[in-house]
């Protein structure tokens, strides 16, 4: 009789069989955090990029949606250079998540 695999597992799998950045924008904004994460790692996507595809998408949608309170770009744009020295550096920690990439 088969287990039933653990809680997330399929997630991790998937992010790491898909460590190749989506061929587009919107596919990759539309990614899981594990496939984010996947691709942080392997340096595929840098947080400061990333970040900037997300700042242009609130540029694009929030005059529809009006979601977005209070913008803080360049801190958002500054703790993404850091995350990006960090992993340059060896850090482990993948900064979208916080986690591991488990």
């Amino acid at each position: 009789m088969m287990q039933p695999a653990p809680a997330g597992a399929g997630a991790r799998a998937g992010a790491r069989r898909r460590a190749s950045r989506p061929g587009s924008d919107e596919d990759l904004a539309f990614a899981s955090v594990a496939e984010l994460s996947a691709l942080i790692r392997s340096r595929r996507i840098s947080s400061t990029e990333l970040t900037r595809l997300y700042l242009q998408r609130i540029d694009r949608y929030d005059p529809i949606l009006r979601a977005v309170i209070t913008r803080t770009e360049p801190l958002a744009l500054e703790q993404a250079a850091r995350a990006d020295r960090e992993i340059a550096l060896g850090a482990s920690a993948v900064p979208c998540t916080g986690s591991h990439g488990e």
